[in-house]
């Protein structure tokens, strides 16, 4: 492709873009530009407009209005293939990556190399590839032979970049690129990413983790309910008390709230776990929560939290290990089993696991609750419905319909619906697992609000989060995992964010100052 030559130091303008769905004017006249060699922070809360705008950079929406220019240059992007010629490429939340290939077969597949009998015809991939890494600022930190499903995911994440660039990609979108990282491969990317602006690279990065704007990012802009609110700024002119005003309107008076855990009353242990083991991922795992208690699950990525809760609820089979509730031993083969004995489990996955796209909002909402609502074969809709409008009001969220498809939704509600409908189970024991990936900060204060509710009203609560703030700021106490075993249980007084990471981390690896 032909370098761009810049003009003003601006790269990409986009001019008053419009952007309407059925019932929804997603973008109001945004205007928006983009720098050579800089990071340029896109933030605001779910259902601000941010994705849509940055699909319609990459050619997956098309806009009503408005005009995009690159290098003084208007363009229409009529498809995704389109947008990446002229050298734009998206890095999405979701990785698409095939975990059965390697590094460098899935950096150049989409490319035009000749693929025959699982084989590339060009051997030079695994050379070329390395001569990528080098480029961008990886070195040898991957091997380009290795199978994607080996890689951890904040490796998989490098991936995805050296396959953006390895298309001629020279403005990168990165949507929610450290919603699923640990600290340390946080900092990893972060040094790819200001190698990359030291080669002229230009990225535009999507984040709720505000306090990585303030790290990485050159200038700001804000999107409220699909307008661009205010002036793009320059990162070093604010501070993170006007960011969060601009973008919900308001001060909050904690990022990261709690004043109301003096409401909870905590009692007697309802919640036990006693030797569960589960292959090389769980080693003789014991823990207990008790009535109206928080507790939190910190680790890094790997350290078999997930794994943890999975077995629990009987979504994987475990090798052993015993589970009581209000005393009594319980046997969960299944997630049906663990529903009936009074156990809920909120995925990390929201998209594949946590909700259905095709189905309506009162659809999710009832879903586990359905045996309930039936007449004979038939499901009681009327019930349906009254369900459905009591869980949107108490947990306040923002939809046209209960009629309306989910996958319509912005993240923060698909989110709060995803926890309604386990809330109507009235589980004894409830697991959140990442409870506010991706979720912009005002609704990141009503979920800590919810869950710091459920276990007002006696639930045990179980909270796995890799942000340690906010694990710091719900719980009652912590415990630590590492490579499959519990490490350390800590109190809210002892908790200290240096003290979690020194367990978190294996024995082996460097000591790692959590900032």
């Amino acid at each position: 492709m032909k370098k761009i030559i810049l003009k003003d130091n601006v790269i990409l303008k986009i001019k008053e873009i419009t952007k309407k769905f059925p019932g929804t004017l997603a973008l109001y006249k945004v205007d928006f530009n983009l720098r050579k060699g800089e990071v340029h922070a896109l933030v605001g809360e779910n259902g601000a407009g941010k994705s849509t705008l940055v699909k319609i950079l990459c050619g997956v929406y098309q806009p009503d209005m408005g005009s995009i220019s690159l290098n003084g240059q208007k363009m229409v992007f009529k498809n995704v293939r389109e947008a990446i010629n002229a050298g734009i490429v998206m890095v999405f939340q979701e990785l698409n990556l095939f975990p059965e290939l390697s590094i460098a077969e899935n950096i150049f597949l989409a490319q035009d190399l000749t693929y025959t009998f699982g084989w590339f015809l060009n051997r030079d991939i695994y050379k070329k590839t390395r001569e990528l890494f080098t480029r961008i600022g990886i070195g040898t930190e991957l091997n380009p032979k290795e199978l994607v499903k080996n890689l951890s995911v904040g490796k998989q994440q490098m991936v995805e970049i050296a396959k953006a660039i390895s298309q001629d990609a020279n403005i990168l979108i990165l949507d929610e690129p450290t919603s699923s990282l640990s600290p340390l491969e946080i900092e990893m990317l972060f040094n790819v990413i200001r190698s990359l602006k030291e080669k002229g690279f230009s990225m535009i990065y999507i984040s709720h983790r505000l306090e990585e704007i303030f790290s990485i990012a050159d200038r700001v802009s804000v999107l409220r309910d699909g307008r661009k609110i205010g002036t793009t700024r320059e990162v070093s002119d604010t501070n993170m008390e006007d960011l969060i005003k601009t973008i919900v309107g308001r001060k909050l008076r904690d990022f990261y709230y709690f004043s109301e855990s003096e409401g909870r009353v905590v009692s007697e242990v309802i919640f036990q776990v006693k030797g569960l083991t589960q292959g090389d991922f769980l080693q003789n795992i014991n823990f207990h929560v008790q009535r109206g208690e928080i507790v939190g699950l910190a680790g890094l990525v790997g350290a078999g939290r997930t794994e943890l809760a999975r077995s629990i609820f009987g979504a994987d089979s475990k090798d052993g290990g015993e589970i009581y509730i209000e005393g009594k031993k319980v046997e969960i083969r299944c997630p049906y089993d663990a529903l009936q004995k009074g156990l809920a489990y909120l995925t990390e996955d929201r998209k594949s696991l946590g909700i259905i796209e095709e189905m309506s909002v009162a659809q999710n909402i009832t879903l586990p609750k359905l045996s309930q609502e039936r007449k004979g074969f038939l499901l009681d809709q009327d019930e349906e419905n009254v369900a459905a409008n009591s869980a949107i009001k108490e947990l306040s969220i923002k939809v046209y319909g209960l009629c309306q498809k989910i996958k319509f939704l912005s993240g923060g509600n698909q989110q709060k619906i995803a926890i309604a409908k386990w809330l109507l189970t009235k589980p004894k024991v409830i697991i959140f697992d990442e409870p506010t990936r991706g979720i912009d900060v005002e609704t990141k204060a009503e979920i800590y609000r919810l869950i710091n509710k459920i276990a007002k009203k006696g639930a045990a609560v179980v909270v796995i989060s890799s942000d340690l703030p906010e694990l710091l700021a719900i719980c009652d106490r912590i415990l630590v995992m590492c490579e499959g075993k519990i490490t350390a249980e800590l109190d809210r007084e002892e908790a200290k964010p240096e003290k979690i990471m020194r367990y978190a981390t294996p024995r082996n690896k460097v000591n790692f100052k959590y900032r």
